[in-house]
Protein backbone atom coordinates (compact mmCIF):
# COMPACT_ATOMS: atom_id res chain seq x y z
CA UNK A 1 0.00 0.00 0.00
CA UNK A 2 1.06 3.81 -0.71
CA UNK A 3 0.02 6.27 -0.28
CA UNK A 4 0.67 9.98 -2.41
CA UNK A 5 -0.28 13.30 -1.98
CA UNK A 6 -2.07 15.00 -5.46
CA UNK A 7 -2.08 18.82 -5.84
CA UNK A 8 -3.64 20.80 -8.46
CA UNK A 9 -3.75 24.06 -8.82
CA UNK A 10 -4.92 26.48 -11.74
CA UNK A 11 -3.23 30.19 -10.66
CA UNK A 12 -6.54 30.69 -8.70
CA UNK A 13 -7.06 27.40 -6.62
CA UNK A 14 -5.24 24.76 -4.90
CA UNK A 15 -7.18 21.59 -4.57
CA UNK A 16 -5.26 18.72 -2.48
CA UNK A 17 -5.91 15.24 -1.72
CA UNK A 18 -4.59 12.41 -0.58
CA UNK A 19 -4.47 8.62 -1.82
CA UNK A 20 -4.43 4.92 -1.49
CA UNK A 21 -3.00 2.67 -3.87
CA UNK A 22 -2.68 -0.60 -3.11
CA UNK A 23 -1.08 -3.44 -5.15
CA UNK A 24 -3.55 -5.98 -4.35
CA UNK A 25 -7.02 -5.42 -3.44
CA UNK A 26 -7.83 -7.06 -0.29
CA UNK A 27 -11.84 -7.37 0.30
CA UNK A 28 -11.27 -7.42 4.47
CA UNK A 29 -9.11 -4.40 4.48
CA UNK A 30 -10.10 -1.11 5.74
CA UNK A 31 -10.23 1.93 2.87
CA UNK A 32 -9.73 5.51 4.12
CA UNK A 33 -13.14 7.28 3.11
CA UNK A 34 -13.61 9.29 -0.37
CA UNK A 35 -14.04 12.77 -0.18
CA UNK A 36 -14.82 15.52 -2.91
CA UNK A 37 -14.78 18.82 -1.96
CA UNK A 38 -16.59 21.86 -4.01
CA UNK A 39 -15.86 25.55 -2.72
CA UNK A 40 -16.12 28.99 -4.38
CA UNK A 41 -12.67 30.46 -5.69
CA UNK A 42 -12.91 33.95 -4.22
CA UNK A 43 -14.91 35.56 -2.03
CA UNK A 44 -15.54 39.14 -1.23
CA UNK A 45 -14.10 40.77 1.84
CA UNK A 46 -15.93 40.19 5.17
CA UNK A 47 -17.80 37.57 2.68
CA UNK A 48 -19.07 34.13 3.36
CA UNK A 49 -18.37 30.81 0.73
CA UNK A 50 -20.27 27.48 0.69
CA UNK A 51 -17.99 24.56 1.98
CA UNK A 52 -19.97 21.92 0.30
CA UNK A 53 -18.10 18.19 0.71
CA UNK A 54 -19.42 14.52 -0.05
CA UNK A 55 -18.01 11.76 1.75
CA UNK A 56 -18.48 7.62 1.44
CA UNK A 57 -16.72 4.38 3.52
CA UNK A 58 -16.54 0.99 2.94
CA UNK A 59 -18.26 0.44 6.07
CA UNK A 60 -15.19 -0.47 8.04
CA UNK A 61 -14.16 -0.40 10.99
CA UNK A 62 -17.95 -1.04 12.28
CA UNK A 63 -20.18 1.09 13.29
CA UNK A 64 -19.27 2.60 9.66
CA UNK A 65 -20.07 6.08 11.19
CA UNK A 66 -17.69 9.11 9.47
CA UNK A 67 -16.87 11.88 11.50
CA UNK A 68 -15.75 15.64 9.78
CA UNK A 69 -13.41 18.37 11.01
CA UNK A 70 -13.12 21.95 8.52
CA UNK A 71 -10.02 23.32 10.07
CA UNK A 72 -7.52 26.80 8.59
CA UNK A 73 -4.66 25.51 7.85
CA UNK A 74 -2.80 28.72 6.11
CA UNK A 75 -4.09 31.93 7.44
CA UNK A 76 -5.21 33.08 10.74
CA UNK A 77 -7.82 31.44 11.92
CA UNK A 78 -9.59 34.21 14.06
CA UNK A 79 -10.09 35.84 10.65
CA UNK A 80 -12.25 32.79 9.83
CA UNK A 81 -15.46 32.05 10.84
CA UNK A 82 -16.29 28.21 10.27
CA UNK A 83 -19.92 27.75 10.41
CA UNK A 84 -20.49 24.52 11.67
CA UNK A 85 -16.63 22.58 11.77
CA UNK A 86 -18.46 18.99 11.93
CA UNK A 87 -20.43 18.93 8.82
CA UNK A 88 -19.50 18.18 5.44
CA UNK A 89 -22.00 21.25 4.01
CA UNK A 90 -21.13 24.58 5.91
CA UNK A 91 -20.58 28.40 5.56
CA UNK A 92 -17.14 30.16 6.03
CA UNK A 93 -16.93 33.71 6.74
CA UNK A 94 -13.76 35.79 5.76
CA UNK A 95 -12.92 38.90 7.64
CA UNK A 96 -9.69 39.99 5.95
CA UNK A 97 -8.35 39.73 2.65
CA UNK A 98 -5.99 36.90 1.74
CA UNK A 99 -5.18 33.53 1.05
CA UNK A 100 -6.29 30.96 3.40
CA UNK A 101 -6.13 26.76 3.09
CA UNK A 102 -9.03 25.14 4.46
CA UNK A 103 -8.29 21.22 5.41
CA UNK A 104 -11.20 19.01 5.43
CA UNK A 105 -10.51 15.90 7.62
CA UNK A 106 -12.70 12.90 7.10
CA UNK A 107 -12.87 9.90 9.12
CA UNK A 108 -13.85 6.51 9.76
CA UNK A 109 -12.24 5.82 13.30
CA UNK A 110 -9.34 4.31 12.37
CA UNK A 111 -8.31 5.89 8.49
CA UNK A 112 -8.39 9.65 7.90
CA UNK A 113 -8.64 11.55 4.23
CA UNK A 114 -7.74 15.37 4.57
CA UNK A 115 -8.52 17.30 1.65
CA UNK A 116 -7.03 21.08 1.49
CA UNK A 117 -8.63 24.10 -0.63
CA UNK A 118 -7.27 27.32 -1.40
CA UNK A 119 -9.60 30.53 -0.88
CA UNK A 120 -8.43 33.60 -1.99
CA UNK A 121 -10.46 36.75 -0.56
CA UNK A 122 -10.64 39.60 -2.37
CA UNK A 123 -12.17 42.73 -2.48
CA UNK A 124 -13.34 42.86 -6.24
CA UNK A 125 -16.82 40.98 -7.17
CA UNK A 126 -15.80 38.55 -9.50
CA UNK A 127 -17.52 35.74 -11.30
CA UNK A 128 -18.03 32.84 -8.73
CA UNK A 129 -16.36 29.75 -10.56
CA UNK A 130 -16.94 26.25 -8.44
CA UNK A 131 -13.84 23.96 -9.69
CA UNK A 132 -13.45 21.05 -8.61
CA UNK A 133 -11.01 17.74 -8.78
CA UNK A 134 -12.27 14.39 -9.02
CA UNK A 135 -9.57 11.31 -8.28
CA UNK A 136 -10.89 7.81 -8.74
CA UNK A 137 -10.72 5.16 -8.58
CA UNK A 138 -9.14 5.56 -4.41
CA UNK A 139 -7.34 3.35 -4.11
CA UNK A 140 -6.09 2.52 -7.04
CA UNK A 141 -4.52 -0.40 -8.46
CA UNK A 142 -2.99 0.46 -11.87
CA UNK A 143 -4.69 3.85 -13.39
CA UNK A 144 -5.81 6.49 -11.92
CA UNK A 145 -8.43 9.08 -13.47
CA UNK A 146 -8.24 12.72 -12.89
CA UNK A 147 -11.26 14.80 -13.68
CA UNK A 148 -11.37 18.47 -13.44
CA UNK A 149 -14.53 20.11 -12.85
CA UNK A 150 -15.47 23.50 -14.20
CA UNK A 151 -12.49 24.28 -15.28
CA UNK A 152 -13.00 24.33 -19.32
CA UNK A 153 -10.50 26.23 -21.32
CA UNK A 154 -8.01 26.60 -17.97
CA UNK A 155 -4.78 24.82 -17.45
CA UNK A 156 -3.93 23.40 -13.64
CA UNK A 157 -0.75 22.13 -12.74
CA UNK A 158 -0.76 18.80 -11.32
CA UNK A 159 1.74 16.98 -8.75
CA UNK A 160 2.01 14.07 -6.75
CA UNK A 161 3.86 13.66 -3.91
CA UNK A 162 4.75 9.98 -2.29
CA UNK A 163 4.26 9.99 1.57
CA UNK A 164 8.14 11.34 2.00
CA UNK A 165 7.23 14.42 0.24
CA UNK A 166 8.89 13.89 -2.58
CA UNK A 167 7.35 14.04 -5.85
CA UNK A 168 6.66 11.25 -8.03
CA UNK A 169 4.50 12.90 -10.86
CA UNK A 170 4.00 15.87 -12.10
CA UNK A 171 2.68 17.22 -15.29
CA UNK A 172 0.50 20.39 -17.05
CA UNK A 173 -3.39 19.63 -17.46
CA UNK A 174 -5.70 20.80 -20.19
CA UNK A 175 -7.47 18.30 -20.71
CA UNK A 176 -11.11 17.71 -18.45
CA UNK A 177 -10.53 13.95 -17.46
CA UNK A 178 -6.49 12.49 -17.80
CA UNK A 179 -5.81 8.94 -16.98
CA UNK A 180 -2.78 8.32 -15.28
CA UNK A 181 -0.66 5.03 -14.93
CA UNK A 182 0.45 4.78 -11.59
CA UNK A 183 2.71 1.52 -12.11
CA UNK A 184 5.32 3.77 -12.97
CA UNK A 185 6.11 5.24 -9.77
CA UNK A 186 8.39 3.89 -7.38
CA UNK A 187 6.86 1.93 -4.53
Amino acid sequence: MRTYKVVSEDGMNTVTYFLTFLNELNPDANIAPEVEVEFSDTSLISGTIMLKATASDDGLPPPAALTYMWEVTTGTAEDVTIENANALETNATFNVTGNYVLTLSVSDGSLTTQVTVTVSVATAVGEVLKPAMRIYPNPATEKLTLELVNMTGRSSMLSIYDITGSMVYSRELTAEITEIDINDFEA
